[in-house]
């Protein structure tokens, strides 16, 4: 991410979008980064001394047994770093359908699936009802918790329902 924002700042600089509106544009988009995002930064530091903290901690490694490995193969995992994120039997469906394509304000296209639980994941930021695509359900950005990609949503209703929606090409499923 952040070779991508100075790719955006030197962009921003050349003059061809130096702008007061585009940089606002850009730092609006470029706030996905919890790194970057001052809203999440507690969140970002937690996640970053897990994740230190996980490597100086490692048990020794077995050879996994065949249970183990028959089970590992059962999880639904992140794309980027291969963290087991949740389980087929979590699939749900929500208004109908457990797949759904929507796009964003920006006119990107997400194709998603509607699941009960995961884990190894964050939600950051402020819930937000602003451009929902479940009506009565607030949203909070879903990250991995092994390497930060941002893998769909948490959504929520007044009350204790809840669904997580991620996106499909950012996983990686069973055979």
């Amino acid at each position: 991410m952040a070779g991508g924002r100075q790719a955006i700042d030197g962009f921003l600089n050349t003059g061809a979008g130096s702008s007061t509106a585009a940089r606002r544009a850009v730092d609006k988009v470029t706030c996905m980064d919890p790194i970057a995002d001052p809203i999440n930064l507690p969140a970002a530091r937690q996640l970053r001394e897990d994740r230190k903290s996980d490597g100086r901690k490692e048990a020794p490694s077995r050879a996994p047994s065949e249970k183990a490995e028959s089970q590992e193969k059962k999880k639904i995992l992140c794309r980027q770093c291969r963290q087991g994120i949740t389980d087929p039997e979590q699939r749900i469906a929500v208004q109908g359908s457990h797949l759904h394509t929507f796009a964003n304000p920006h006119g990107i296209v997400f194709d998603i699936g509607c699941f009960q639980t995961v884990r190894n994941c964050a939600a950051m930021g402020p819930a937000s009802i602003e451009f929902t695509w479940f009506a009565g359900f607030r949203w909070r950005v879903l990250i991995c918790g092994g390497c930060l990609t941002h893998l769909g949503w948490m959504l929520s209703a007044d009350g204790l329902e809840k669904f997580f929606g991620l996106i499909i090409d950012r996983l990686v499923f069973p055979q």
